[in-house]
């Protein structure tokens, strides 16, 4: 037992450090250092020495049993441990509503202020369309925001199917934008400003690409699909602030409080569906 306090030691430091850094977003990483240690302890759980020994195991399980009670009444949130919260402005650009939006499933009191007590309950999917979870939505007022759109430059059929080419450009800044193309089979080849990119080998429905720092000019895709059927296009973009037009609405967020990092926190998402059919006479 005492050779392994050392040990025990490190893996919860270690473990520590990687709590502080993920938080409570992957906590299943976190309970690998927690099993771990656990396991260091083994000998000693299964000690039946004799006489005052015998409490050892017992000692150590109430300890532990107190440490969890412990926690479990009195750990909330602080300036130190804040709870993390998802608030963001939505563009529907096929529509032209706007949304304040939140994917947490649990609506927090700061969040509430702007959702309202009843906000309408949709589905992530209508921004990520590969990704099922809940998505809670309240009309809001409308701002100078755009959503990305497409320019055709040129739709043709050729021996090996059907040829798409066409520029996406940012409706903002273009932080980050996500592409979904569907259906995801039916594409052989596939270009972003000339570059050839690798094809899934195993393609859902949807097929993603994702792009960072969106360039004024846009991006340049041409996309080989076989057959002459219809292309569905997804288009997602960010933009990490709030409009200015809006942003005043937003209650002041409490110093217990904190972006949910990897999400869409504090963010403007602009979304746009477009559908490529095959034009008639297409190629001649």
């Amino acid at each position: 037992m005492l050779g392994a306090l050392l040990g025990i030691y490190w893996i919860f430091i270690f473990g520590y450090f990687v709590h502080q850094a993920l938080g409570v977003f992957l906590p299943a990483l976190t309970m690998v250092f927690i099993a771990i240690a656990a396991g260091l302890f083994m000998p000693a759980l299964a000690y039946t020495g004799k006489g005052k020994a015998r409490m050892i195991p017992v000692a150590i399980s109430i300890i532990g049993l107190m440490v969890i009670v412990n926690v479990s009444l009195s750990r909330g949130f602080d300036q130190r441990e804040r709870q993390p919260v998802e608030l963001f402005y939505l563009l529907d650009g096929n529509s032209g509503e706007s949304f304040w939006a939140s994917g947490r499933r649990v609506i927090d009191p700061w969040t509430k202020q702007t959702l309202g007590a009843s906000p309408l309950e949709a589905n992530l999917s209508l921004l990520l369309p590969t990704v099922d979870n809940i998505l809670w939505l309240t009309p809001a007022p409308s701002a100078p925001v755009a959503s990305p759109e497409i320019q055709m430059i040129s739709d043709s059929m050729s021996t090996g199917g059907r040829r798409l080419h066409f520029r996406v450009l940012a409706g903002g800044r273009g932080d980050a934008l996500s592409l979904f193309f569907a259906p995801a089979g039916n594409i052989l080849d596939a270009k972003v400003s000339g570059q050839t990119l690798t094809l899934p080998e195993a393609p859902d429905e949807w097929w993603r690409w994702r792009y960072y720092a969106v360039p004024d000019e846009g991006l340049e895709i041409e996309i080989l699909m076989s057959g002459d059927g219809e292309a569905r296009l997804h288009l997602t973009e960010i933009n990490y602030f709030t409009p200015t037009a809006v942003a005043s609405l937003v209650p002041e967020m409490p110093e217990d409080y904190m972006l949910m990092p990897y999400s869409f926190a504090g963010a403007t998402v602009a979304i746009r569906d477009v559908r490529l059919e095959m034009l008639e006479g297409s190629g001649q």
